[in-house]
């Protein structure tokens, strides 16, 4: 499953976007402020809402007058588009705001079968009631029609418990598990602490953890990562993992030009973060789709071409997505522009979103030899979108 497409309303400065055309990995490029953290915090909120409601996620962002466009008095809406694959695919949206106390609520909400164009199933705000289909194959699982007795709780996440309902299972389980990683080279979350079956946390503080376990579990997998490792850092012989005592981990990296190790205090943010990165895209059970903020951060930029092409080759051996967010012209210096969207504010501080696919200039550039770095630096984006603006 992946998602295709993404359509916003009146979330922030995300008034009207939509995202067509999604492949299996994303780059999101923009300066500050264009809307990049904005956007990602879309699946973060529909995560937490799936868990809890949408009225705690919606308090936690400072309540529905600022999760709101600013100057907005309309719902928040929301569509995305899942492939499940060539022949299937589905429309999940949701839309929410006040009711008559004032109080968050959700207004309408739905699954759809895009190609047949049946409902699985349609909620709206007055009646609270899920209609159910039975052609998609509920049976005698719930009544025909039922109702929700929370008015913020998503049917979605409500209908995938729900045996047989094999579309919202699928579709509330790829938002469940998106992994959005927040690992900030924050050596203090780092724990040296040893857990078996231990997966990946979004703020990297088990990577030593990890590091074992690949050692002990995946050594082709280490190895490709330190391999890696070698050929950007200079000087790096090797890293090394032991378990000391049964519980702690020793993470020591070798320099060729010393004779001691260094730890994970000693070493550099970029070689930590590289590290951290490596981890993830080696990954032995890929969560559906991986969200990285600016992912050059700490690391020199001529390594940022080589990890970005790490990103493309993740998506397309694992068949998953990630999408990535990134203000540095080498990242996407060696991409494919249907790989690469261009946020950037427009009329009153608004998100357009400019699908670089689509530019007839930039593929005749890049056609002729040119590389989207240098179109971005020179100005071609901003030639090819100007009169959008």
């Amino acid at each position: 499953m992946k998602i295709e497409s993404i359509e916003i309303h009146n979330y922030k400065a995300l008034r009207d976007v939509k995202v067509n055309n999604i492949g299996g990995f994303a780059v999101f490029l923009g300066g500050n402020g264009a809307g990049k953290s904005t956007l990602f915090d879309v699946f973060r909120f529909l995560q937490e809402s799936l868990a809890s409601g949408i009225a705690q996620p919606v308090q936690m962002r400072g309540g529905l007058e600022k999760l709101r466009t600013y100057g907005c008095n309309e719902n928040i809406a929301m569509e995305l588009i899942f492939s499940l694959n060539d022949s299937e695919s589905y429309s999940y949206q949701l839309a929410f705001g006040e009711d008559e106390n004032r109080e968050v609520c959700i207004v309408y909400e739905s699954l759809k079968d895009k190609n047949s164009d049946k409902f699985i199933f349609s909620r709206k705000k007055d009646s609270q009631v899920v209609f159910t289909d039975d052609e998609f194959g509920l049976g005698l699982s719930v009544p025909p029609n039922f109702a929700i007795a929370k008015k913020d709780a998503l049917a979605l996440s409500i209908m995938g418990q729900l045996q047989n309902q094999n579309e919202a299972i699928a579709i509330r389980d790829f938002l469940a598990q998106i992994f959005l990683f927040t690992f900030e080279n924050e050596r203090d979350v780092l724990s040296l602490n040893f857990k078996k079956g231990d997966k990946l946390q979004a703020d990297g503080s088990n990577l030593p953890s990890l590091a074992y376990d690949f050692i002990q579990n995946h050594p082709d997998k280490f190895k490709r990562i330190i391999d890696r490792m070698k050929h950007e850092i200079a000087g790096l012989k090797d890293v090394s993992v032991a378990l000391e005592g049964g519980v702690r981990i020793k993470l020591a990296f070798h320099d060729g030009s010393f004779q001691d190790s260094f730890n994970l205090l000693q070493i550099s943010d970029g070689t930590l973060k590289l590290f951290a990165l490596l981890i993830l895209l080696e990954n032995p059970d890929p969560p559906p789709l991986i969200i990285i903020e600016e992912p050059e951060k700490d690391i020199y930029q001529h390594s940022l071409a080589i990890l970005a092409e790490f990103f493309a080759i993740y998506c397309v051996k694992t068949g998953k997505q990630a999408f990535v967010s990134t203000h540095s012209s080498d990242f996407i210096s060696s991409l494919e522009p249907t790989e690469v969207f261009m946020l950037k504010k427009g009329k009153q501080s608004y998100t357009n979103v400019f699908e670089i696919g689509k530019s007839i200039l930039i593929n005749n550039f890049v056609n002729s030899g040119e590389h989207l770095d240098s179109l971005w630096r020179d100005g071609s984006f901003e030639l090819e979108n100007g009169d959008n603006n």
